[in-house]
């Protein structure tokens, strides 16, 4: 429905496996300013991450270029995150 699916874990791990669809900004690199640059205004974010702190994180950077709060998160294991 138009919703990003963002994966944040480090593009190798993401390579390994990853849940189809999702796309890979992660916290290793400027996700805050690829993200904000490719997206639609107002479109919505998942984030999956491997921890809440990283997803944390990305909130963090994120607010900082406009997206305020994501639609959902989760966090799980390497190859398949589930939903918090």
């Amino acid at each position: 429905d138009g919703e990003w699916v963002v994966d944040l874990r480090h593009r190798k791990a993401f390579c390994e496996g990853h849940v189809a669809g999702t796309l890979n900004f992660g916290l290793d690199g400027s996700l805050a300013t690829y993200l904000a640059w490719l997206i639609p205004w107002g479109t919505p974010v998942t984030l999956l991450g491997e921890t809440a702190a990283d997803v944390a994180a990305a909130q963090r950077e994120l607010v900082r270029v406009g997206i305020d709060r994501p639609a959902a998160a989760a966090t799980g294991g390497r190859s398949m995150p589930t939903r918090t």
